[in-house]
């Protein structure tokens, strides 16, 4: 067993399996998910450094090449590449417009993008999807805060959470449920659901 962490999105554990049980095994289509509104191939900027501290300047790349890495393996979407990304990133200079000259730079439809900042001896980290002819805001994540002293254990859970909300915006068996978008698991929990889904429409309730 596995919790979201509220109930609501434990009511829609149960729902989900009554209202798309007869839909799992249709075939996927082809093109961008149904039930989805990221634009493909995604990119992801470097995060930017709001702490002050430039010793701090290194996460915000940490963050990129971690975070794509983690787009590629949930294997449902095209994704920039971090070495195309990051030299676009470079070149887009980080002022205003800098989001869509970047996602021209890499023909992004959706530029994943966020900054960190330090509170007393936390650090913060927030991250939003956008659209990437637009600027427009997709989507903004709950914001990761931890100890300063483990800043890669902060990058790996917002990872988890980019990776988790990615797989549910893709999967068009959970389109009916958009509060698991607003408050979305982690990767792993996001797994054990998928796989719980299929087991039930399989009938193997052990």
């Amino acid at each position: 067993a596995f919790s979201f962490g509220n109930a609501q999105a434990m009511q829609a554990i149960a729902s989900v399996i009554l209202i798309r049980r007869g839909r799992l095994n249709e075939p996927a289509e082809t093109g961008s998910p149904a039930g989805t509104s990221i634009a493909q191939p995604v990119a992801v900027a470097e995060l930017r450094n709001e702490t002050g501290d430039t010793a701090l300047a290194s996460l915000g790349r940490l963050a990129g090449d971690w975070l794509t890495q983690g787009l590629q393996e949930v294997g449902t979407i095209t994704v920039v590449p971090w070495p195309t990304a990051r030299e676009a990133w470079e070149q887009s200079g980080g002022a205003e417009g800098a989001l869509q000259r970047f996602g021209r730079a890499t023909a992004a439809g959706t530029v994943v993008t966020g900054a960190y900042y330090a509170i007393g001896d936390s650090l913060r980290f927030q991250l939003q999807l956008v659209d990437a002819r637009t600027g427009a805001l997709l989507t903004a994540l709950p914001p990761v805060a931890g100890a300063r002293q483990a800043p890669e254990r902060l990058v790996g859970e917002l990872r988890e959470r980019l990776m988790g909300n990615v797989a549910l915006a893709t999967d068009a068996r959970l389109e009916a449920l958009p509060e698991l978008a607003r408050h979305p698991p982690t990767y792993a929990a996001y797994r054990h659901f998928e796989r719980g889904l299929r087991l039930s429409d399989e009938l193997r309730y052990d």
